[in-house]
């Protein structure tokens, strides 16, 4: 029969137990979603945003964006620097040496070489990069990216998760491999996937490592069933949560600003929206009637914001102002012959309400308004035959770049969907060309004018982004998620510091970034 250990040697192993454990219950972040991701694969077609908070964790690209902007940064990205050709076709990339992906392997050209091959012989590289030709390899860190015609939100494309860098070593992995493992060269790699959790473990072998040794991503499709595991103490952040209840005072909601924001749209083949300041008037009208209590809570330039380049407009918003100079102008106009007709999108309850609200807007200025929904076949015809006047919808760019955006919307050669105002102008699509084959150092000038020549025309009226709710523990703190794709968590800046030794947390409250304004209606997926 074995002997009983000693007391103190009883205790010293309880005391050692207790400190493993600590600093992994201390140092784990816990995040709950709705959706499992179906496969962790960057270039998985289509691709799925559900995968996307652990794909930007796990791997690294070549370029990064700044937190809440389109801004680029390499502070912690692959690429070193890179340098574009006079045409506008040829981008040439320095690695930065030393890293190597989780297996070991380094990442360097010969990496760079075996991921876009590998984007470029699936169907994601031929849908998100239609222009990207070939790679060339000039040396064991520099490789060179062709395009068959200049395309400037290109880096930005570079940023996306499904241009993420892949370690060659997938050649020696069974096929499926990356649907429940990754090989990337980020801080974090998968540990443990299961039906309901995916964990993510810290990399030991890098430099300079974050606070967090663990990351777990929960899987729970109820709202309140991902809340209530922030009241419980069972995770920090539940994405796309109900707004937490008074009674649950330890958990809070951020409103997180996208990309996607609403607009309205001026159908520039009808006559009456053709004549002089009738735009203005009804852009004016329409900032007045769909304005927030806060003037600043909603984004009155072509840019939403995080988009727009550092010398963009910026327009005042004076709704007195407004009022009088559209009555002025509308005056001058006379009243409108036949009803103007509003399209909007009738399972996106936030557009049916803006709707109602500007058509009674505008019927007090004598401009009858009919409310036209667009649904199913019926809808989409209306909208490719460009049958209504007014319109209200969401929109985001495809990259994060204000050249995307404003391509899309001003460009006469853009299609339906990305042009619905059916804009056409010598001048912008003039500028759009130029703006292809500027310098990266000239190219905010170029949207400038651009943006001045837009604001002057007013084919479009940027009326506010929309905001996603997330409930979080109230200790974390000054921590904004991805203005393009909000799902994605800053996990590597994450400070789980506040959970040591805190005391309760404080009642619950809601934070509204500057410039936003959002609804909590669910919106419909974008017709184009």
């Amino acid at each position: 029969m074995p002997r009983p250990a000693p007391r103190p040697l009883l205790a010293i192993l309880a005391l050692l137990a207790l400190l493993a454990a600590w600093p992994a219950q201390a140092d784990t972040l816990r995040l709950a979603y709705p959706a499992q991701p179906k496969s962790l694969d960057p270039q998985a077609y289509p691709p799925d945003p559900a995968a996307f908070p652990i794909i930007m964790t796990c791997y690294r690209r070549l370029f990064d964006l700044k937190e809440g902007t389109s801004e680029l940064d390499n502070a912690e990205a692959a690429a070193v620097t890179y340098r574009l050709s006079d045409d506008g076709l040829i981008y040439t990339f320095t690695l930065r040496e030393g890293r190597t992906f989780t297996d070991g392997t380094p990442v360097d050209s010969k990496a760079a070489l075996y991921t876009f091959d590998r984007l470029m012989g699936g169907q994601t590289g031929r849908t998100y990069f239609p222009y990207l030709r070939f790679i060339e390899i000039l040396g064991p860190y520099t490789f060179r990216l062709y395009l068959t015609q200049p395309f400037p939100p290109f880096l930005a494309s570079l940023t996306t998760p499904m241009a993420s860098l892949i370690s060659p070593g997938l050649q020696r992995q069974g096929a499926g491999f990356l649907d429940r493992a990754t090989l990337g060269s980020g801080r974090f790699m998968v540990d443990e996937y299961k039906p309901g959790l995916i964990s993510l473990k810290l990399r030991l072998d890098l430099p300079s490592v974050p606070r967090l040794n663990r990351v777990e991503f929960l899987y729970e499709p109820d709202g309140q069933a991902r809340l209530a595991k922030i009241a419980a103490g069972e995770a920090h952040l539940a994405w796309d949560a109900p707004l937490p209840a008074a009674s649950q005072g330890e958990a809070k909601t951020i409103l997180a600003p996208s990309f996607e924001t609403r607009f309205l749209a001026f159908n520039m083949t009808r006559p009456y929206l053709r004549m002089d300041g009738a735009r203005e008037a009804l852009a004016g009208l329409a900032k007045v009637a769909l304005s927030s209590p806060d003037p600043a809570g909603r984004p009155t330039t072509v840019f939403p914001a995080g988009l727009a380049p550092r010398s963009a407009l910026t327009e005042g918003f004076d709704p007195l102002s407004l009022t009088e100079r559209a009555t002025e102008l509308l005056s001058q106009l006379g009243p409108s012959r036949i009803p103007l007709d509003l399209a909007f999108r009738p399972a996106d309850g936030a557009a049916r309400r803006d709707a109602e609200t500007l058509a009674e807007a505008l019927a007090k200025h004598n401009l009858p308004v009919r409310l036209v929904p667009l649904s199913g076949a019926h809808g989409q015809g209306l909208l490719e035959k460009a049958d209504w006047d007014l319109l209200i919808d969401f929109r985001r760019p495809e990259f994060p770049s204000p050249e995307m955006w404003l391509g899309r919307f001003l460009d006469s050669r853009s299609s339906v969907a990305g042009n619905p105002a059916r804009y056409s102008s010598p001048e912008a699509d003039a500028i759009i060309a130029e703006l292809n084959v500027a310098p990266p150092a000239e190219r905010p000038v170029t949207l400038r004018r651009l943006a001045t020549l837009a604001t002057q025309d007013r084919p479009y009226v940027m009326l506010y982004q929309r905001l996603i709710p997330m409930a979080v523990d109230p200790r974390l703190q000054n921590l904004r998620p991805h203005p393009m794709w909000p799902e994605v968590w800053p996990i590597e800046a994450t400070n789980l510091d506040p959970f040591k030794n805190a005391p309760k947390a404080p009642p619950p409250t809601v934070e509204i970034g500057p410039l936003i304004k959002g609804f909590d209606d669910p919106v419909a997926e974008p017709y184009e």
